[in-house]
C-alpha cells in the first residue's frame, strides 16, 4: 500500500509543478516549489518504503515552507535610501 501513496505523491508534484507552468501563478502560490515538497517526500518514502515517511516528509517540508516564506511582509518591496 505504502508504494502507492508514494507514487502518489510523486504524480502530484508533477502535476503542481506544470500546472504552475501553465497558470503563471508565481506572485500568489508557488505550486512548483510545493509540488517539489511532495516530489522530496515521494522519492524519499520510495527509498525507505514507507508511506508515514513520505506524507510526514513531504508535510513537514510544506509547513516549513509556509512559516518562513509567507511570513507577514515578506513580498513587500523593500525601502531604497537616496531616492
Amino acid at each position: 500500500m505504502s508504494i502507492w501513496v508514494n507514487w502518489g505523491l510523486v504524480v502530484a508534484a508533477i502535476a503542481f509543478i506544470i500546472g504552475d507552468l501553465v497558470l503563471e501563478v508565481y506572485e500568489s502560490v508557488n505550486l512548483a516549489v510545493l509540488g517539489m515538497m511532495l516530489l522530496a517526500g515521494g522519492i524519499l518514502g520510495l527509498a525507505v518504503d514507507s508511506a508515514a515517511a513520505g506524507l510526514g516528509i513531504s508535510v513537514a517540508l510544506a509547513i516549513v515552507y509556509l512559516v518562513v516564506h509567507r511570513r507577514p511582509g515578506h513580498m513587500l518591496p523593500k525601502q531604497v535610501s537616496g531616492q
